[in-house]
């Protein structure tokens, strides 16, 4: 006789019936048949052996062991025995924690990563929900710095669940090249699972994507109504449409439809039928590459989808008939199919003689992607082909022969199939696909950033509740010291070492044998409890960025005032002055050298002296003494300018010009010595000491003349001129301009 032989956990979602015999596929797949206590099941799948019959409950169970009465009434077998109002009560609950597969590179901009059950997220993605997956993905620089994530306002991760899919995709178009971390912390499945390992941490480079976009095929779709439909395939996702040319004339393309994957275009233009030069162009891809334009002759004929096979096939959604054609495709007029026949046993039997309705019910079809390829198939729904309210009635197995309606579906071009012949076979032992899908359940428990509370209801023994083994976060031990926090023993204070949480978010916590003051065990605790990151803020990065100029950035913002004595400059060793601007909530600061730097060859290091006392959002003191070597991020001129051409004219009796030529801009010194009179050095020219006539302006990268006057009547001269750029490189006395006034 049949009975109900266990029943067991697939996921929190979702539980199994197991039964001693294979049962009637209907009463067993009947969803009134069954009953949870304190939830609904919303619908039922059933195994190729008949022998299980998995329920989806319409409230996810916890990781919470839970007594739960299932009930089991009308589900028969083949041979019409029938189980009756069985009940009994099975502890349920789900306490397998989710975990996140590798990091896969989508497109240059975009990463993703599944997870292996449903995820207690927002599909919707909307900004400020809390469980917006952004609240619980960052990713980080190599030099430890957020470049995004861990808030529930962010956009840059979408979260989606699709064909039994759980996908993380994250855009990181606004990263440099580079080395990253993606972290995720503090998810949790429908169950309240946390994510294993917690924080889960991978890392991916970025590199300069110089490879140019590619067209890899342009295949005709059809011809309909004076326009031409064709797919063209990119080797990548594209910026924008691209431009479409019929025999050199450009054409409007309006929406083309992309796939998913973001690299075929479904474009439809107005055009007349037959052979036509089709031509790509003005393509770029996300990066920025230009790809080079493709021309192809291309046939436009009406062709409607042609029907490539039909074959039953197992799903997580259900048992299917899969009706695949030579293209994408979507519903037209959908129609019952009333023709044909099947075979079993070798009986033939006309469709006619389906005991519910005769007909396979055109609400039993649907379209979808059921392989993920980008091309969408027509379903036919095998385990309830009647459409009747209430019934849930199963394709009989045997050997089909029946006729698809002609409009059941239509291509892109809006050509519909016409009628086909479809075989396929209903087997006896068909397989279904059955994923498994974790559930978490947490106690919340708050704390400073550096400790954490432990609450127990009866007085504790020093030797156990002091004992830092017995506490544990994501099986690790990270407390450093316990103490009780009042004389009645009950609070344990965990003092959790430094940086030992890296993140904000949920964690799993364990606290486990300890002793009450009786000599009972304390029940052992294992829940999410949210940590807050404990890491002292520093110095992530130092840059020099101009000759005056260091830029410090730390691995999170701060809050506080910093000084000009807080953050110390060494320039090859030695201490130099400097003065630091920094806005409180903010992450960088700015230190101005009152020495500008002499050459790229410099030491820089900048360090917190012990007077830096900022915090981060949590109330982490910064770390002081905390050294970082600048990188050079500016190349500093030594060159000096070199002059040319220089020489005196246009002569007078007390005045005379003196031309010269310097390559670069600055300023120009000049000195006007007796002809007798030893020649000055470049500093003494710049110094402007005693001459008998001298100047100083604003010198250009080209020949100029300046006007030397106070000179006297028949008297020999020397000139010397020098020129400073604006780094501060003095050029050597040019050569002398030697004359005599008139």
């Amino acid at each position: 006789m049949p009975k109900v032989a266990d029943v067991t956990v697939v996921d929190a979602t979702r539980i199994n019936v197991n039964y001693n015999t294979a049962m009637d596929i209907v009463t067993m797949g009947t969803a009134s048949k069954y009953s949870v206590s304190g939830n609904t099941v919303a619908s039922v799948e059933v195994s190729a052996d008949h022998k299980v019959a998995t329920l989806t409950l319409g409230t996810p169970l916890t990781n919470v062991d839970a007594n739960t009465t299932v009930g089991v009434n009308g589900v028969k077998d083949p041979y019409n025995n029938e189980i009756k109002n069985f009940a009994k009560v099975y502890v349920l609950s789900d306490k397998v924690r989710p975990v996140a597969g590798s990091l896969v590179w989508d497109d240059s901009q975009t990463l993703s990563f599944t997870i292996d059950k449903d995820a207690d997220l927002d599909t919707t993605n909307t900004s400020g929900n809390a469980k917006n997956v952004n609240a619980f993905v960052a990713v980080y620089d190599a030099n430890g710095i957020k470049k995004f994530g861990l808030i529930n306002t962010g956009t840059q991760a979408t979260y989606v669940t699709a064909n039994n899919q759980s996908k993380v995709t994250v855009n990181v178009a606004g990263l440099t090249a580079g080395n990253y971390t993606l972290q995720v912390v503090g998810l949790k499945d429908k169950a309240t699972n946390l994510i294993n390992p917690n924080p889960t941490i991978q890392s991916f480079t970025i590199t300069n994507d110089t490879t140019a976009p590619a067209v890899t095929s342009i295949t005709p779709v059809g011809y309909a109504g004076g326009n031409a439909t064709f797919d063209v395939v990119f080797t990548e996702r594209l910026q924008a449409n691209p431009t479409i040319d019929i025999d050199d004339v450009t054409k409007a393309i309006g929406t083309p439809v992309v796939s998913a994957d973001g690299k075929t275009y479904t474009i439809t233009v107005t055009t007349t039928s037959g052979l036509h030069k089709v031509t790509v162009k003005n393509f770029k891809d996300l990066a920025g590459n230009s790809g080079t334009a493709v021309a192809q002759m291309v046939t436009f004929t009406a062709s409607s989808p042609q029907l490539v096979s039909a074959q039953y096939q197992p799903t997580a959604g259900g048992n299917k008939i899969v009706v695949k054609f030579d293209r994408n495709i979507v519903a037209d007029t959908p129609a019952d199919i009333t023709a044909g026949s099947y075979v079993y046993d070798n009986v033939q039997y006309a469709l006619s003689t389906l005991t519910d309705g005769g007909k396979i019910d055109k609400s039993a079809l649907t379209v979808a992607d059921i392989d993920n390829d980008g091309i969408k198939e027509l379903l036919i729904n095998a385990d309830d082909y009647s459409g009747t309210a209430g019934a849930v009635t199963a394709l009989p197995v045997g050997s089909y022969t029946v006729t698809l309606p002609a409009g059941e579906v239509k291509d892109a071009a809006g050509q519909a199939n016409t009628a086909k012949t479809l075989t396929f076979v209903v087997p006896s032992n068909a397989s279904v696909t059955t994923t498994a899908s974790p559930a978490a359940k947490g106690t919340a428990a708050n704390g400073d950033a550096n400790y954490v509370d432990v609450t127990f209801t009866q007085k504790v023994t020093d030797a156990t509740a002091l004992n830092l083994a017995n506490y544990k976060v994501e099986g690790s031990q990270v407390f450093t010291n316990a103490v009780f926090t009042d004389s009645t023993k009950k609070i344990v204070r965990l003092t959790m070492a430094a940086g030992a949480i890296q993140t904000n978010g949920s964690y799993t916590v364990t606290v486990d044998n300890v002793v009450d003051t009786n000599g009972n065990a304390v029940q052992a605790f294992s829940g999410a409890v949210t940590l807050y990151e404990n890491v002292k803020p520093f110095i992530a990065l130092a840059e020099v960025n101009a000759t005056n100029n260091v830029k410090v950035t730390f691995n999170e913002a701060l809050t506080g005032t910093i000084n000009n004595a807080d953050l110390e400059v060494y320039v090859n060793g030695s201490k130099v002055a400097s003065t630091v601007s920094f806005t409180s909530g903010a992450s960088i600061a700015n230190i101005t050298l009152t020495t500008p730097l002499a050459d790229t060859t410099s030491t820089v290091v900048v360090k917190t002296a012990s007077t830096f006392s900022v915090v981060d959002a949590n109330k982490n003191e910064a770390v002081t003494g905390f050294e970082k070597t600048a990188v050079w991020n500016v190349v500093v001129d030594t060159t000096a300018p070199t002059l040319s051409a220089i020489s005196a004219g246009n002569l007078a009796a007390t005045t005379a010009d003196l031309t010269f030529t310097s390559d670069e801009a600055g300023t120009y010194y000049y000195l006007v010595y007796a002809a007798a009179d030893a020649a000055p050095t470049a500093a003494t020219v710049k110094a402007q000491g005693t001459a008998v006539t001298k100047g100083t302006a604003a010198a250009t990268a080209a020949a100029q003349t300046v006007n030397m006057t106070g000179l006297t009547t028949a008297t020999a001269y020397k000139a010397y001129v020098v020129v400073e750029d604006a780094a501060g490189n003095l050029s050597t006395v040019g050569a002398t301009a030697s004359f005599t006034t008139l």
